[in-house]
């Protein structure tokens, strides 16, 4: 198992932030995304991605969230915005995200910048 640490994701990626700012929503996808794609290969080193390549076709992801603030939040909206770094870490395990199969989503304590945490 690997865990890494990502930022907070953006708060237009909220699904329930959308008002037609899709334009600009396409880079801020991308920088997470390659966010955690450098963050996973850093973890795992390089080559050892295969190791997981060789394994099961079946994976679990879990997501622990440690939000910003003390607001109330959704989980499944927070979910949903880190679709990009689900994808960035498969990328960086040379996975497909499907091959994930399990999701396993928390809600954390609260932390000064906000923190995701992904352990897959």
């Amino acid at each position: 198992m690997t865990i890494i640490h990502l930022s907070w994701p953006d708060s237009c990626l909220l699904p329930n932030n959308q008002r037609g700012k899709k334009l600009f929503n396409a880079s801020v996808i991308k920088n997470h995304r390659r966010e955690a794609r450098m963050t996973m290969a850093s973890t795992i080193g390089r080559g050892d991605h295969r190791a997981y390549k060789l394994r099961d076709n079946m994976y679990t992801c879990r997501i622990r969230f440690h939000p910003p603030d003390r607001r109330r939040r959704d989980l499944g909206n927070m979910f949903s915005a880190c679709k990009a770094y689900i994808d960035g870490v498969a990328d960086a395990l040379g996975i497909d995200d499907y091959q994930i199969v399990t999701f396993v989503i928390e809600r954390g304590i609260w932390v000064s910048r906000g923190d995701v945490e992904i352990e897959i």
